[in-house]
């Protein structure tokens, strides 16, 4: 039956009535999708009625960004699914496709695969042994960010690298910023000079006085820290909130996640017991976007009392 109809029946019989819409890709717009009660059941007047009717068809939309889809798919409760791909042409964290073309019907249930773009695809240069000069001009012809870090090395001479954070030969986008430890040679020992002297007093009994020279310490020079610039797109913050359940798992994810995008970040997640959100939700803070690896980032996650 339409709406109209129903309307019409439950005022004739003095019920109530209750009705919420939703989009059925089966049911015809204005007509009832489900009831609480079935056909036969015997009511009492003043019974609720309640109905869900149909909107017709909800048919996909052309979105200009990728928040634009979150926003529609959240509100219309769509389900859908995130993978990535290296692309030439779409810019990183920018769509290359649905799955669904703009116009056609959205099935019940159906899922909307959307395809996400990481930008060109560069392969990491093997960068041991080089010097940081070296190290920069190589990163820089293979169009990645990097992050230096100082380390001791018995090894390697001072200056030149010891390690990078992803391995020479990885696949990853452009811009991806790769951490390089290079060599602060070897670590120096301190030396400690002592002089001692002794004193007797006129009543025969010995006390010794010690006096030690001021140590002559040489400290190891610290490890420098470069700051950075680093991209964090939305969609791989949303992908972790997704792929995990729970407040500690979602909290330990997005700060693996972080750091990896951006070495040397601090990261700072928060719990927020006043939410009705399921724990692990997003609830405000971060969430995407240019950072410096210098600073910090804050997250506020739903999480139970």
């Amino acid at each position: 039956m339409n709406l109209d109809s129903i309307t019409k029946w439950v005022i004739s019989n003095r019920l109530k009535l209750e009705f919420t819409d939703k989009y059925d890709d089966k049911v015809k717009d204005n007509h009832v999708i489900s009831s609480n009660h079935k056909k036969g059941d015997i009511i009492e007047q003043g019974s609720l009625i309640e109905l869900v009717i149909s909107k017709g068809k909800l048919k996909m939309p052309k979105f200009t960004s990728l928040a634009e889809f979150y926003e529609w798919a959240d509100k219309y409760s769509i389900k859908y699914e995130e993978k990535h791909e290296f692309s030439d042409v779409i810019k990183q964290g920018e769509v290359i496709k649905y799955s669904v073309k703009a116009g056609r019907a959205i099935k019940n249930n159906e899922v909307i695969i959307v395809t996400i773009s990481d930008g060109k695809e560069c392969k990491v240069p093997d960068l041991k042994d080089l010097t940081k000069s070296e190290a920069i001009k190589r990163l820089k012809s293979a169009h990645l960010n990097y992050n230096f870090i100082y380390s001791n090395s018995n090894s390697i001479k001072k200056d030149k690298v010891i390690s990078q954070s992803i391995k020479a030969g990885s696949k990853v986008s452009n811009n991806t910023t790769i951490t390089v430890t290079l060599s602060n040679g070897k670590k120096e020992t301190s030396k400690v000079n002592e002089r001692k002297s002794s004193t007797t007093n006129k009543t025969g009994n010995s006390n010794r006085n010690t006096n030690s020279s001021k140590n002559n310490n040489v400290q190891p020079a610290q490890p420098q820290k470069v700051c950075n610039t680093c991209t964090i797109s939305s969609s791989a913050l949303k992908n972790v909130i997704r792929n995990n359940e729970g407040y500690n798992a979602v909290a330990n994810a997005l700060v693996s996640e972080i750091k990896a995008l951006c070495p040397g970040i601090t990261v700072n997640i928060y719990g927020d017991t006043t939410s009705d959100k399921t724990p692990g939700a997003f609830v405000g803070g971060f969430s995407g976007g240019t950072v410096n690896s210098c600073n910090s980032v804050s997250i506020t996650l739903s999480k139970k009392s």
